[in-house]
């Protein structure tokens, strides 16, 4: 099963600007964001699932959760760096969003 950070990674897997030596640059890939760049919120939108966690409709218009982004970015359970073996599985449901049940290592 693909992990929401993996499936986001593979969105952006060919946007150089958010890779060094195959590793996603979180800090880098958040700056980005906070600053609004255009071709990074282009290729967010156009995946509905990342459309779906991150952007919402206010007034008829798409309105980008930068705030809930970079926290999803920043946390560490999502790129295996937690400190204890236990794992964080994504299920996605899409009737009602996302959900994380803890996994035994």
């Amino acid at each position: 099963m693909q992990t929401l950070y993996s499936h986001l990674e593979h969105v952006l897997a060919f946007d150089e600007r958010f890779y060094s030596k195959g590793k996603l640059l979180r800090n880098q890939l958040v700056e980005y964001a906070l600053s609004s760049d255009s071709e990074l919120l282009t290729r967010l939108v156009s995946d509905h699932i990342i459309k779906m966690l991150f952007f919402k409709d206010e007034d008829g218009k798409l309105v980008f959760d930068k705030v809930q982004f970079q926290q999803f970015v920043d946390n560490k359970s999502f790129v295996g760096n937690q400190s204890s073996n236990e794992k964080v599985k994504i299920e996605f449901i899409f009737d009602t969003g996302i959900r994380s049940s803890p996994l035994a290592a």
